[in-house]
């Protein structure tokens, strides 16, 4: 890797721990002022605050399937260490769509640090912390790496169906 390249990847490493030290911080405080305590009401009939130990995934889905979570949450993990490798990889080679690649860089360490954070609590506790509430409409409890995983999911879709090549594919597949 060229000095460049090596300084963005570390860039983006010290953003992934940052992220996920917030997520964590979130959730502790979120534990401390929370568990065992009424919900708090931030925005009458929007927003509120309630402590929930989710043993699954996003809706509960696979309760208690810890190690199943642990292995996919891995997995899928090193598949995007992998892309954002190749992506500075591309960015090495080109002197265009720099900056859509660095988003795209970007939009994946986002995820990768929503899914670490709910990682880290569920091989901590064997549940992860949820405590945002959308009090308007009926949607599950869900926390900071939850809105991690959701808003990056969402903007790279945007990104590949109205932004992305299938040439800019190609430069990033190698």
């Amino acid at each position: 890797m060229k000095k460049q390249s090596y300084i963005r990847f570390v860039v983006l490493c010290i953003i992934l721990a940052v992220l996920i030290f917030g997520d964590q911080i979130s959730k502790f405080a979120a534990s401390a002022e929370l568990k065992g305590k009424d919900k708090i009401i931030i925005w009458n009939g929007f927003l509120s605050f309630e402590y929930l130990e989710n043993r699954g995934a996003a809706w509960g889905v696979f309760s208690g399937r810890i190690i199943f979570l642990t292995l996919l949450t891995i997995f899928f993990t090193l598949i995007l260490f992998v892309i954002i490798i190749k992506i500075e990889k591309a960015i090495m080679f080109t002197n265009d769509k720099i900056k859509l690649f660095s988003v795209i860089q970007f939009l994946l360490v986002l995820l990768v640090a929503g899914a670490l954070g709910n990682l880290v609590d569920r091989l901590r506790f064997g549940y992860v912390v949820d405590f945002i509430q959308f009090e308007f409409m009926d949607f599950p409890i869900f926390n900071i790496a939850d809105c991690y995983v959701t808003v990056s999911a969402l903007l790279l879709v945007v990104i590949l169906l109205f932004f992305l090549k299938e040439e800019d594919i190609g430069k990033i597949k190698g």
